[in-house]
């Protein structure tokens, strides 16, 4: 009973979590201070189950072992001295502990803590549900973006994102910013696109639907791209595979009615007329150019810190607004990627790049689970296009409720492998 009592108390303290991260823009409108209850609220569960999985580990006096939680714990003790030689101030980089370590830990608990394939299903089907609920936020932000009020339109922590010479507010699902809840809605694109393609259901479809609407309410170029490089690599992928003649149907009728529309003269035209093909894709906008330079020149600016700072970096913290070093030196704020290799240089980035290729390894493996199929590809092919090419360009990565929605998926999908791994399905 007691061993019953604590694995429910863990299983509700995940989903807890989750529902603060996905709300947490709604918690903080109420509060009138610079201090966000919600992220209080969310430091302080990370920081708890960091807790209760030592006090677990002591209590039982062993610790289960593999490659990925070497590599993570390898980070973890390699990124706190590495704070010690960032000439940062503590509190700035004690953000960057959280922001890139303790965030990424709610993989770990769930990997560590949920055995069970029910509780495993709940997580990923109420994180699932969440996405679409807060796509169609999104969806509706943008509809009557001329009638909210500002606080229903973005965070308390940033401003409104628009583009010159419109009436455009870019959907922002109180998630974070706007191309953090790009990020995250081309996420749950990926799932539930992978998720029709593989049992052919017209509610996945309709989800699918959704999450890209709500990401072309972001108006962000490199979510937009994603759509469509996730959406031929998962077709692909899935007709390579054996198809029911359902979801062959169904699939062709799309692919036809979409070709045909795109064909026509009236949808050439509107296309063309849009601000997406000829604002965003064309650059016939003065944001939008200005956009385009500060990504290119962040790109290069970075590159060249790397290669000044190759080994060991400028130091944690120091690629942040207000840093010491931001001071006297142009700091990356675009780039997720090269901004962490930035600062941490060549060593700490191997282990934390070692993470992810462990992680998506295992991710590839339980494709072979076909309940779970559908998750473990989603993630893979959004997988493949954000960290090869998305976070080269964009900050999108590290925003705090991607990361953390992200690696809890991570982690729902590394706990299918664990469970099943015993009975010779991998």
């Amino acid at each position: 009973m007691e061993k019953s009592n604590k694995y429910m108390f863990n299983y509700k303290l995940i989903l807890i979590f989750i529902t603060i991260v996905f709300f947490s823009g709604f918690i903080n409108i109420p509060f009138n201070t610079n201090l966000n209850i919600a992220t209080v609220a969310i430091d302080s569960i990370s920081f708890a189950m960091l807790f209760i999985t030592i006090i677990h580990t002591i209590k039982i006096k062993k610790i289960y072992i593999d490659k990925f939680i070497i590599f993570y714990l390898t980070f973890f003790i390699l990124f706190l001295l590495y704070t010690l030689f960032s000439p940062e101030s503590f509190y700035n980089k004690l953000l960057s502990f959280r922001e890139q370590v303790m965030y990424m830990f709610i993989c770990i608990f769930i990997y560590k803590f949920i055995s069970l394939d029910k509780s495993i299903e709940k997580i990923v089907n109420y994180i699932i549900k969440l996405g679409i609920i807060f796509a169609l936020f999104g969806i509706f932000q943008f509809v009557f973006r001329s009638h909210l009020p500002t606080w229903l339109l973005t965070t308390k922590s940033d401003g409104l994102y628009g583009y010159y010479g419109t009436d455009i507010i870019r959907a922002t699902g109180l998630l974070g910013n706007t191309i953090i809840y790009g990020n995250i809605m081309l996420l749950f694109f990926s799932i539930c696109l992978n998720k029709f393609l593989i049992n052919g259901k017209f509610k996945n479809l309709l989800y699918c639907l959704i999450t890209m609407a709500a990401v072309f309410a972001t108006f962000s170029r490199i979510a937009i791209i994603g759509v469509g490089i996730i959406g031929i690599l998962s077709i692909i992928n899935n007709y390579h595979k054996k198809m029911s003649i359902k979801k062959i149907i169904i699939t062709t009728f799309i692919l036809i009615v979409t070709i045909g529309l795109l064909n026509s003269n009236v949808i050439q035209s509107k296309i063309q007329s849009s601000f997406i093909y000829s604002g965003l894709f064309q650059s016939n906008n003065a944001s939008v150019q200005g956009s385009t330079s500060g990504h290119i020149s962040f790109l290069q600016e970075g590159l060249k810190v790397i290669g000044s700072n190759f080994w060991f970096g400028t130091g944690i913290a120091t690629q942040r607004a207000g840093s010491v070093y931001s001071a006297t030196n142009v700091y990356i704020t675009d780039s997720a990627l090269v901004s962490f290799f930035s600062e941490s240089g060549v060593f700490l980035f191997a282990i934390y790049t070692g993470i992810i290729v462990i992680a998506l390894n295992i991710v590839r493996k339980t494709k072979k689970i076909f309940k779970y199929s559908y998750l473990a590809t989603g993630l893979c092919l959004f997988s493949l296009y954000d960290l090869t090419f998305a976070s080269l360009i964009n900050s999108s990565y590290f925003g705090k409720s991607f990361y953390i929605i992200y690696w809890a998926l991570i982690g729902c999908t590394l706990a299918v492998y664990k469970k099943h791994k015993i009975n010779k399905l991998i």
